[in-house]
């Protein structure tokens, strides 16, 4: 069997980098979508991300909640 394509071997440049191509479907270039993610992908890695954010910001006040308590040092009167 014998393949013929009508585009070079290359990758387009602009496509791979931006997902568009200004030539479209006329382009030289290979369109590869090979390694792109489909729309349910990226919202799952979106959706870790944003947890794993939240994650941190939820440890980072317990670790400051807890310094400020315990240099507190449980004196209310503030020196008077």
């Amino acid at each position: 069997a014998i393949s013929c394509s009508d585009y070079q071997p290359d990758i387009c440049k602009d496509y791979k980098d931006t997902g568009f191509c200004g030539f479209g479907d006329t382009c030289i270039y290979l369109h590869d979508r090979g390694d792109t993610m489909s729309g349910w992908q990226l919202e799952q890695q979106w959706e870790e991300r944003k947890k794993k954010e939240r994650d941190d910001k939820e440890r980072e006040l317990n670790r400051f909640l807890e310094q400020s308590s315990n240099n507190d040092g449980g004196d209310t009167n503030h020196g008077e």
